[in-house]
């Protein structure tokens, strides 16, 4: 199906591209890695092949995010540990995944394309050695 252009070739009324990755997982963090780099490797992707349009191409990261299926499946200690694994020592839930994606397609990032931005409370940023020693200290 076509898309509407200006006289210049871009796509009208469209600017913002924001992706999320997001996995079940394997338990070791292997299914989020992946689908993080084909996420993060999508808005590459998008801004070369979008280049024309000047759209802005992101991708939300989620972390520990609190779901029905957590709360159905991880408790007690576990759901301390996806607590505690962040420099934060919260998890997530939708709404925090929301409002950077909402961020991401606004205005207010108009300056700002072709990032992996995690929503995960700085687990991130943390090695996994300091992560488990936090998990240690408490």
């Amino acid at each position: 199906m076509p898309q509407p252009t200006d006289s210049h070739g871009r796509l009208k009324g469209f600017r913002a591209i924001v992706t999320a990755a997001g996995s079940l997982g394997d338990g070791i963090g292997t299914g989020k890695a992946i689908a993080t780099l084909f996420a993060a490797e999508g808005a590459r992707v998008a801004l070369v092949d979008m280049d024309a349009s000047r759209a802005r191409a992101n991708t939300v990261v989620p972390g520990h995010i609190f779901t029905p299926m957590v709360e159905a499946y991880v408790a007690g200690e576990k759901r301390r540990v996806r607590r505690e694994i962040a420099p934060l020592g919260i998890e997530g839930d939708a709404w925090d995944v929301a409002q950077a994606a909402l961020f991401l397609a606004g205005p207010e990032s108009r300056f700002i394309t072709g990032v992996a931005l995690p929503v995960d409370g700085g687990a991130t940023q943390i090695l996994p050695l300091a992560a488990y020693e936090r998990l240690h200290e408490t």
